[in-house]
């Protein structure tokens, strides 16, 4: 009996044009598949309301999932930010 593949969580997204660039990538008609907590809050909300864009939350193999760096300086959530203290050095003493 063959081995399932564990599946992973996944946004996919495809371009209705040949190319189409939003949030620093290029987008085409053949869908990539980015892990679920790739893009911050922001970026998906920006992605999902692109009308030049499909996207959807699927679920598939992790091979298939593309591996890209983020951008230098871009939080993959605003929860990540939200955890780091405040900055104590603006009390007026």
């Amino acid at each position: 009996m063959a081995e399932k593949t564990k599946l992973t969580a996944a946004i996919a997204i495809a371009s209705i044009a040949v190319s189409f660039r939003r949030c620093g990538l290029v987008f085409t008609r053949e869908p990539q598949h980015f892990a679920a907590d790739y893009f911050n809050d922001d970026e998906l909300l920006t992605l999902k309301a692109e009308p030049n864009l499909k996207v959807a939350e699927v679920e598939v193999d992790p091979e298939e999932v593309a591996v890209l760096p983020r951008p230098e300086g871009k939080p993959k959530s605003k929860k990540a930010d939200d955890d780091k203290p405040a900055d104590q050095g603006t009390a007026k003493k």
